[in-house]
């Protein structure tokens, strides 16, 4: 039996399947490659980073944009977390402005001014 050499159809056919299997496989690599945990870390990364700076970039505009809303804003988140400091020196401003009243009010009593 002699055997005879593989047709041209064949060798095509041949070549397409060796083009298709290597295709086949940098595809397999490339999915393996964006999925490793390393490289998913750093797209992470990157997305959070990308994401903060869009956020701080549009609060910086939005704050440009009107300043006496953000100065009223802040000023009410330093009084929120100072409350309690601020009512404590009220109280003791109240009690002194009270004794000094009723001292002033005592005198001006018993001066006989009346």
């Amino acid at each position: 039996m002699k055997l005879t050499p593989p047709s041209n159809s064949y060798r095509q056919a041949k070549r397409k399947a060796d083009v298709a299997r290597e295709d086949f496989r940098h595809s397999v690599e490339t999915a393996r490659d964006r999925l490793a945990p390393r490289r998913l870390k750093a797209d992470a990364a990157l997305k959070l980073r990308q994401t903060v700076f869009a956020a701080r970039h549009a609060a910086t505009a939005k704050a440009r944009a009107h300043p006496f809303l953000l100065m009223g804003l802040l000023s009410g988140i330093v009084g929120f977390i100072f409350r309690g400091p601020v009512m404590a020196l009220c109280r003791t401003a109240g009690v002194s402005l009270n004794k000094t009243v009723q001292k002033a009010w005592q005198a001006r009593k018993h001066s006989g001014d009346d």
